[in-house]
């Protein structure tokens, strides 16, 4: 049945799902409507979201080894695990 459906159209429906849950997402994170006023006004909220994704980015190209793959995989799913203690320890 996917078949009956160009890709584009299946692409852009994949995309414009993926738009929503981002909005959504950093709707919860500033507990406003989304805008760019809101987001500037509560940006020290939106801030902690912005450090632990960027530290989990630098994480994961420093421990690649020299073909491109991760040397160590379970380490997203522990960082994961530890952004909880983490944040409610540096309160």
């Amino acid at each position: 049945i996917v078949y009956f459906f160009p890709t584009h159209v299946l692409m852009g429906c994949i995309g414009g799902i993926g738009v929503v849950i981002a909005k959504t997402g950093l709707e919860v994170t500033i507990d406003d409507t989304f805008s760019a006023q809101n987001l500037l006004q509560k940006f020290d909220l939106f801030r902690v979201v912005l450090v632990f994704e960027i530290v989990l980015r630098v994480l994961e190209q420093v421990t690649k080894d020299e073909h491109g793959k991760a040397k160590y995989p379970l380490i997203s799913p522990i960082y994961f695990c530890l952004m909880t203690p983490i944040f409610y320890f540096t309160l």
